[in-house]
């Protein structure tokens, strides 16, 4: 079943909010008002050595959300490029880190999941969506908190906010703009 891969992401969540012991504050300037939805800026160059393995082709992860989209997005200044973690996803936090402090951003593109397991398995609190005009489901619930997309292939890509508590509503808007973006890219 695809529940281990899935179940290491999540632990992998956990972990950074437990280290930090941070939840991700409400977006504030354009992320929070009526930012336009799908706006991009020039891709930057990804870190050396960050890659994602290949999934039907090759996708680097990290290159899917520059730090001046991300930044942007949320009013703030200080998103550093994203790093590849040992389990694959790309971590993009402020300051350079990769520690979760309130305003750590996760990608990840699973390569054996569909999204009615997701669904299934991480509905509650949970409602459909569509990125790109692609099927997709926000889920803003503390430790799950991801926009879950299907790229096709039996694929999924995610977006999470790692939180210790439910995300306020306005992170909705900003989970559906970076995922545009992202998505737009792969």
């Amino acid at each position: 079943m695809h529940f281990p891969k899935l179940a290491a992401i999540a632990a992998v969540a956990l972990l950074s909010i437990a280290a930090c012991g941070g939840g991700a504050p409400a977006p504030t300037g354009a992320a929070a008002t009526n930012a336009p939805s799908g706006t991009t800026s020039p891709t930057a160059a990804p870190p050396v050595g960050a890659t994602s393995p290949p999934i039907g082709g090759t996708v680097d992860v990290c290159s899917l959300l520059t730090p001046a989209e991300l930044n942007a997005a949320t009013g703030r200044d200080d998103y550093a490029a994203g790093r590849l973690d040992s389990a694959g996803q790309c971590l993009w936090n402020t300051e350079g880190t990769t520690v979760n402090e309130g305003d750590l951003i996760a990608g990840y593109i699973n390569p054996d999941v569909t999204l009615d397991f997701i669904k299934s398995s991480f509905g509650a609190g949970g409602s459909d969506a569509t990125v790109n005009g692609l099927a997709a489901f926000w889920n803003p619930s503390a430790f799950l908190a991801s926009m879950w997309v299907d790229i096709g292939g039996g694929r999924v890509f995610v977006l999470s906010f790692p939180s210790s508590s439910d995300l306020a509503p306005s992170y909705t808007q900003l989970a559906q703009q970076l995922a545009e973006i992202a998505v737009g890219r792969i």
